[in-house]
């Protein structure tokens, strides 16, 4: 509904500005050719306003969503590991790296973040895979997707619906697949 009416205002006020300025000469041709270069102008500028305004508004949601930098892997390392534990049933190690840096924003949903994970029980690594996380507040992760190295090599396919096409490939390469 915004997207819709901040153009049409910015368009509006551009044009009463340009009728104004030139009110005593209005009429003339190059009155007519500045008022219809303004118009256009207001109008591609209406769109840029309200992009610049969606964009803010995903980096303030990032950032809200987000724990601060300090805590991050922190709090990253001990929401995997806790997730992990209880899915194996017993404590593990979980050691990760990004599939793709910083957070990925989809519109006003919490921010994503996608890792790889080796984890490991008694020393020795039992299993890998990617996962997508998602940040819960300002002190929590949530892992949201898991698929294990064992499951992506059976039905590569899986990825598409999981991860973007961009960390797909970063995991594809990883598996050289």
């Amino acid at each position: 509904m915004i997207k819709f009416f901040v153009p049409i205002f910015a368009f509006v006020v551009i044009i009463l500005f340009c009728i104004r300025l030139f009110r005593p000469s209005f009429g003339t041709k190059k009155s007519v050719i500045f008022l219809l270069a303004g118009a256009g102008v207001a109008y591609i500028l209406s769109y840029v306003a309200v992009f610049l305004m969606f964009v803010y508004i995903g980096l303030l949601h990032v950032e809200a969503y987000s724990p601060d930098a300090a805590h991050f892997d922190d709090s990253l390392a001990r929401d995997t590991q806790a997730y992990f534990s209880e899915r194996q049933g017993r404590p593990v190690t979980v050691r990760y790296e990004y599939l793709r840096q910083g957070p990925t924003q989809s519109g006003i949903g919490s921010p994503r973040y996608y890792i790889w994970v080796k984890i490991f029980a008694d020393g020795r690594e039992i299993d890998a895979g990617a996962v997508k996380v998602a940040g819960v507040g300002k002190d929590r992760f949530e892992i949201t997707d898991f698929l294990s190295r064992g499951m992506i090599l059976d039905v590569p396919g899986r990825l598409n619906a999981v991860f973007p096409k961009a960390v797909c490939e970063t995991i594809k390469s990883r598996l050289r697949l």
